[in-house]
């Protein structure tokens, strides 16, 4: 069908075209408000600044297709195939995209406020500086995608697979991120506070400089993580895996770590003034000029970690496992250590 011939047919009132081959078409401008192309062969077409306002597009063949700056509010486009296809500021707000191909498709710039674009393949898509508040992603795949810039404020990503996604400098304050897949995701200088993490994997993920405060991470594993001068105040960490994670000036102010995995941590210069560390398996951390003012480390295990001019005042030690620690030269005047294990540790030089 040709562009006069749909137009000749809108003309006529019909706006059934399901299964229509509409193939390499130049449908760009028109408007098809409320049409029925389900199932429909638009391989290839234009639809550049067209009106697609609710258009059924379920099941359609929309790979290559070009749709920039088009709009596309509350269309229902779930099951297509738009792989390849440029949405480039597409106005896709409220639209029904759920289990939709979109595998390297352009949506750079595109606003995908409230879409539903639940188990979506976006594998490879550019989402650069897209729109995606408050929008439906539950098991979405977007491995490797471009979300840079993204606004993801109160997304929904439940178990989505973001491995190797580039998130940096994206807004993803309060989304709902748990169990997702962020294994080598990047997500520097990322906005992420109080999201929700709980079981999410972040295995050498990139989180430096990002900004966590009072985010949920329990039993989260960052294992290998960057999270150097991340803003971490009042995250709670429960039970995370944290092993070998680079916390290195990292902003622990107040922080929930009870019962963390912190072995072999790089914890130099970090804050973690306040902060609860009980039972967390700290062996042979750096802590090197960390303030760790007023921490609550109570049975902790520490065997073999440095304190290299590190501020312990009126930290709580009490039954922690200090076994071959080197505190010296450290303050531990106000320190309570009641029932710590010191044995072999190095204490020359240390205050008490």
């Amino acid at each position: 069908m040709t562009r006069e011939e749909l137009l000749s047919a809108l003309k006529e009132g019909r706006k059934d075209f399901h299964g229509e081959d509409l193939s390499g078409a130049d449908l760009s401008h028109l408007d098809i408000r409320g049409v029925d192309l389900h199932g429909s062969n638009l391989c290839g077409a234009n639809f550049w600044r067209a009106d697609l306002f609710r258009v059924n597009l379920q099941g359609a063949n929309l790979s290559k297709a070009r749709l920039e700056h088009a709009h596309l509010q509350e269309a229902r486009l779930q099951g297509a195939n738009a792989e390849g296809a440029v949405l480039m500021e597409a106005d896709l707000r409220g639209a029904y995209i759920y289990d939709a191909v979109l595998s390297r498709a352009d949506l750079s710039g595109a606003v995908l406020d409230r879409a539903d674009l639940d188990g979506a393949c976006l594998q490879e898509a550019s989402l650069k500086e897209a729109s995606l508040q408050g929008a439906h992603l539950w098991k979405a795949r977007l491995l490797l995608a471009d979300l840079q810039e993204a606004n993801l404020q109160g997304a929904f990503l439940w178990k989505a697979d973001l491995r190797g996604a580039d998130l940096s400098n994206a807004k993803l304050c309060e989304a709902d991120l748990v169990a997702t897949h962020l294994s080598k995701a990047n997500l520097q200088e990322a906005d992420l506070r109080a999201a929700k993490l709980a079981c999410a994997d972040l295995w050498k993920a990139n989180l430096q400089k990002a900004v966590l405060r009072m985010a949920s991470l329990q039993m989260a594993n960052l294992e290998e993580a960057g999270l150097a001068s991340a803003d971490l105040s009042k995250a709670d960490f429960f039970q995370a895996n944290l092993y070998w994670a680079d916390l290195r000036s990292a902003n622990l102010l107040n922080a929930d770590l009870q019962g963390a995995n912190l072995q072999g941590a790089m914890l130099e210069e970090a804050n973690l003034s306040g902060a609860n560390l009980q039972d967390a398996r700290l062996c042979g951390v750096n802590f090197y000029r960390a303030n760790l003012r007023k921490a609550n480390l109570q049975k902790a295990r520490l065997t073999g970690s440095g304190f290299n001019l590190a501020n312990l005042e009126g930290a709580n030690l009490c039954g922690a496992d200090l076994q071959r620690t080197n505190l010296s030269g450290v303050d531990l005047r106000e320190v309570n250590l009641d029932g710590a294990d010191l044995r072999g540790a190095k204490l020359d030089g240390a205050l008490r």
